[in-house]
């Protein structure tokens, strides 16, 4: 049995919110707007509630799985091909235009993989070549480039662990609904102005040079070396489907 005053404690416990932060998710996005939601905003659009955002390195399930079990969280999910294209070409440009000011620069591992691949297509492509120095190559950079390696999967966990893990989610949803749900990564209040809260959503960028071009046999490849991380978006899905896309 708990004490009366333990238990006047755990009645008005309020459990932290995050924003994890995927890279290439449109997260940033997200980000912009917490950020422009400052008291006085939060007051005039009805918002009791915002999330605290993480960054990249904070935002792994597996890393806090006892140390922040209390924790509730929000993110947004892409379709993986296009998702590691758009890491590539991003990693590729060293994160610009959105880090101009300074920049992400190279890891040795990328250096090479970019010095080698023109694109990320050409890279993708190249997983099922017939020459083993350039398939060596492919796989050396799919290994080597930060959000091409640091996957859904890398964040969330594998497909099976999900289940478990998704009712700490109070909310997600994939990048192409997010103009008409981000609303839903605050908590409402009194007088609620969702129309509001989805107005300050930045523009989202899209890549230059069109990093999400893969052809069928780049894709087909991707299938082949990450299934488990294309197997998890179908269950974040179908589980958004079922929780919140109604």
């Amino acid at each position: 049995m708990l004490g009366p005053l333990l238990q006047r404690r755990l009645q008005g416990f309020v459990r932290p919110l995050v924003l994890l932060h995927i890279g290439k998710t449109g997260g940033m996005s997200v980000k912009r707007l917490l950020a422009d939601l400052d008291p006085s905003m939060q007051q005039r659009l009805g918002v009791a509630r915002t999330p605290r955002p993480l960054g990249h390195g904070e935002s792994r399930l597996e890393d806090w799985a006892v140390r922040h079990r209390h924790r509730r969280f929000a993110f947004v999910f892409r379709e993986p091909a296009v998702r590691y294209a758009s890491g590539f070409a991003s990693r590729m440009r060293q994160g610009r235009p959105l880090k101009e000011a300074g920049s992400v620069r190279w890891t040795g591992g990328e250096a090479a993989a970019f010095a080698f691949f023109a694109s990320a297509n050409d890279c993708f492509e190249a997983l099922d070549a017939r020459d083993e120095r350039l398939r060596s190559a492919a796989l050396f950079a799919v290994q080597a480039i930060t959000h091409v390696v640091q996957d859904h999967e890398f964040y969330l966990g594998r497909p099976e662990d999900w289940p478990a893990r998704s009712p700490r989610a109070y909310f997600f949803c994939p990048l192409d609904d997010l103009a008409m749900q981000v609303h839903r990564f605050v908590v409402p209040g009194e007088d609620f102005d969702a129309e509001g809260v989805r107005s300050l959503l930045p523009h989202l960028h899209r890549d230059p040079g069109g990093g999400s071009d893969l052809s069928e046999r780049a894709i087909r490849n991707l299938r082949h070396l990450r299934p488990s991380e294309f197997e998890l978006h179908a269950r974040l899905l179908d589980d958004y489907r079922t929780r919140f896309a109604s």
